[in-house]
């Protein structure tokens, strides 16, 4: 799903290539390396050790945090970071697509779980709401 976003990105593009990259790179090195050691941060707090650990020990977390750390700190145009194009794209297909979103996340069926339970965030609207 992180990668579908890179449709958008100019991948001819240096800048890009590096952060994607490194980032990758950078993910998968720092979680393995937190597995296989497991004791090596210590700060004196063993909560505050225990956190990081499990933090740092998700590749997809560590990437993401360096690729928007990376992407928002180094030079790049609009176009080339995507922007142009999201916009572009989302501004012509946005009515299809928010259908396309609310068919793939409605029900199948359905529901008779009563009036007050629609209103939770979890609970998503049945196209069925009026059966």
């Amino acid at each position: 799903m992180g990668l579908s976003v890179l449709r958008f990105v100019d991948m001819k593009s240096q800048r890009n290539i590096f952060i994607i990259g490194f980032t990758l790179f950078m993910g998968l090195t720092v979680a393995n390396w937190m597995k296989q050691n497991p004791g090596a941060i210590q700060t004196g707090v063993k909560e505050l050790d225990e956190i990081f650990s499990v933090l740092l020990s998700s590749a997809m977390l560590v990437g993401g945090i360096l690729r928007m750390l990376l992407d928002n700190t180094l030079p790049g145009t609009d176009a080339e970071r995507g922007i142009k194009a999201w916009v572009r794209e989302n501004n012509q297909s946005n009515a299809s697509v928010l259908q396309q979103e609310k068919d793939f996340y409605d029900l199948p069926f359905p529901t008779n779980c009563g009036r007050l339970l629609k209103w939770l965030p979890i609970l998503p609207k049945s196209r069925h709401e009026g059966i």
